[in-house]
């Protein structure tokens, strides 16, 4: 909380330009601190009902990723998207996995393969791959509609008579 009180002490107008840009952005780095901490913290006060502090790791890694891939490539594309969709719900499969393992004993394939068995309801994975899917869908929408835009068959003419 002290941490989210200094990022918000410093949020403002007055406070950047007192702090110099450079040393706001350094300070405001420390929210991905912050969410990891959380994120444990949460972990840890819910033992043994995992599914919401997963689907928020689960969410978290999508939006880490969204960021690094407009970081890096700045174009971020509906492939991308999907790809990354597919990896956020694998790596939140492999962690909620690796923490009931270690916290039962329990062989981590066996929990593994409970884990993405439909029957008993989805668990975080199934969720984080939906919104990240969700997601990746305008992108898709809009890309079709951007080519036919391009090829100039966006708005199909009413008359039959060709413009003069």
């Amino acid at each position: 909380m002290i941490g989210l009180a200094v990022l918000a002490a410093s949020s403002t107008d007055r406070a950047v330009s007192s702090l110099g840009g450079a040393r706001w952005n350094r300070l405001h780095r420390g929210v991905y601190a912050i969410a990891v901490l959380s994120f444990v913290h949460f972990l840890l006060r819910s033992r043994t009902n995992t599914f919401e502090p997963m689907l928020m790791f689960g969410l978290f890694a999508w939006l880490m990723g969204y960021r690094l891939i407009h970081r890096f490539n700045g174009d971020v594309t509906a492939a991308r998207l999907l790809g990354l969709a597919v990896a956020a719900a694998v790596l939140t499969a492999t962690a909620e996995t690796c923490w009931h393992a270690a916290a039962t004993g329990v062989d981590a394939r066996q929990i593994l393969f409970a884990h993405l068995d439909i029957t008993y309801g989805l668990r975080p994975a199934w969720w984080v791959l939906a919104a990240g899917v969700a997601a990746a869908a305008p992108c898709l929408t809009l890309a079709r509609l951007r080519r036919t835009v391009r090829e100039g068959q966006a708005r199909p003419r009413l008359s039959g008579r060709s413009p003069a």
